[in-house]
């Protein structure tokens, strides 16, 4: 795209020889009573009503070199509409006589998308999501509060977003760019629907002819080879250390202390399929009577399965190792190593099991490389593709993990596709079939 020198001006899109720019609003601008727009050009004149619904002060509705939706402009064209607003921003600064509409229009908070955004995350609909979710949208909110934040809600339609969806993913991921949207789509339904403030701001998007595409489920199967690798890590760090001849970091001696807590629930991942923070908040009556059985933290699913002999041997040993440190009568399955309190699994520091378990599986990839991208959360696809080479159906296996059986499909057609053992399996039933005379 070229760079063009022009106040207050940023190319967003360039196609067949033209460009569609933005405005660009800084605070202290929007002090002034501006508020970033796109231009455009042939296309109806912008009434001074319609400018001051879209966000600007009284003051600077006249003459504006914009208009509605049109055709892109040329470069040329481009470069004199934001010289004409340069013009209009020195008369702003120069005439004491409008510093009351300044004023004014300063003090109300605008019924931007900014404000839209902060209302929507003080209700109670989102406090009561998933803390995961929640820190999830106000992610994804970044990004729309970086592109549209100022705008007015009516200022939206399925052109601008879909733009946007597309520079959003080239410049920062699928992932994120699919989530601005999907945030975006969640507080307009809201406003439109839920909000008596916001109702008439929100306009009615069609969100599926948007047809954004969704980002594939990212599906990664640990291997034994890998699993065993981060086992020994996390329970015998020093004989990776002997196995490979690594120099010891004597500055950093915890490098070298045995965190057997993390095998734990690396056990219970497998051999359960639940989801890291349902593990970490496990407690004594969870595991009970041979089962585990729990509500799950993200979707409020109930679960119950049976503990298989390797999981019931680990956690037996893992109760003996709480009574000799003397924690036995702490409720909490998984427990730090050090002083036995439980994982935090919310605070971004060097405490959480999240970065603990980094730290093992980087020292495993010392002897197994493939395990360097193997994330905790994997565990879960790990644990369905095993009970789907065990044979199980989706029903047995969506009752086992609490997945949506759309997820769970996901999961094993991808590991069909890698592992011959299934076609192995539908070869012998087609064989024993054709045996009996069919």
């Amino acid at each position: 795209m070229t760079t063009l020198k022009a106040p207050y001006f940023e190319p967003r899109l360039r196609k067949d020889g033209e460009t569609l720019c933005r405005f660009t609003a800084s605070p202290k601008l929007r002090k002034l009573g501006f508020v970033t727009f796109d231009y455009y050009t042939d296309g109806p004149p912008l009434e001074p009503h319609e400018a001051q619904e879209l966000g600007f002060a009284p003051s600077t509705t006249q003459n504006l070199p914009f208009t509605h939706p049109g055709r892109l402009m040329s470069v040329g064209e481009a470069v004199a509409a934001a010289h004409i607003v340069a013009k209009m921003i020195e008369h702003q600064l120069d005439n004491p006589q409008d510093e009351t509409d300044i004023r004014l229009h300063a003090q109300a908070k605008p019924m931007n998308i900014d404000h839209l955004l902060d209302d929507y995350f003080e209700t109670e609909e989102f406090n009561n999501l998933a803390p995961k979710t929640q820190l999830g949208y106000k992610s994804w909110a970044v990004l729309i509060r970086k592109y549209f934040g100022d705008q007015r809600p009516k200022a939206l339609d399925e052109i601008s977003i879909i733009e946007t969806y597309w520079a959003a993913r080239n410049s920062r991921g699928e992932r994120l760019a699919y989530g601005a949207v999907q945030i975006l789509r969640i507080v307009y339904k809201w406003g439109r629907s839920r909000s008596r403030k916001w109702k008439h701001h929100a306009p009615g998007i069609e969100w599926s002819g948007l047809k954004i595409p969704t980002p594939k489920p990212r599906v990664r199967v640990g291997t034994d080879e890998e699993l065993d690798a981060i086992m020994l890590a996390a329970e015998n760090p020093l004989k990776i250390h002997q196995l490979t001849g690594a120099k010891i970091n004597e500055k950093r001696p915890s490098e070298l202390l045995p965190r057997p807590s993390l095998a734990d629930a690396l056990m219970i991942a497998l051999w359960t399929a639940q989801r890291q923070t349902d593990i970490l908040l496990l407690t004594s009556p969870n595991l009970s009577r041979g089962r585990c059985a729990l509500q799950q933290s993200k979707g409020g699913k109930f679960v119950s399965v049976p503990l298989m002999d390797p999981l019931k041997q680990r956690i037996a040993e893992l109760k003996r190792r709480k009574m000799q440190r003397g924690w036995g009568d702490r409720p909490q399955i998984i427990l730090t190593d050090v002083n036995g309190i439980p994982y935090q699994t919310k605070a971004a520091t060097n405490t959480t099991f999240s970065s603990y378990f980094c730290r093992v599986r980087n020292l495993a990839a010392e002897i197994c490389p493939s395990v360097a991208d193997f994330q905790f959360r994997d565990l879960r696809d790990t644990a369905l593709t095993r009970l789907g080479a065990a044979g199980c159906d989706i029903w047995e296996i969506i009752s086992w993990s609490g997945h949506n059986p759309d997820t769970a499909m996901q999961v094993i057609k991808h590991y069909m596709a890698i592992d011959q053992s299934f076609a192995d399996r539908a070869g012998e039933k087609l064989a024993k079939h054709l045996a009996k005379g069919h």
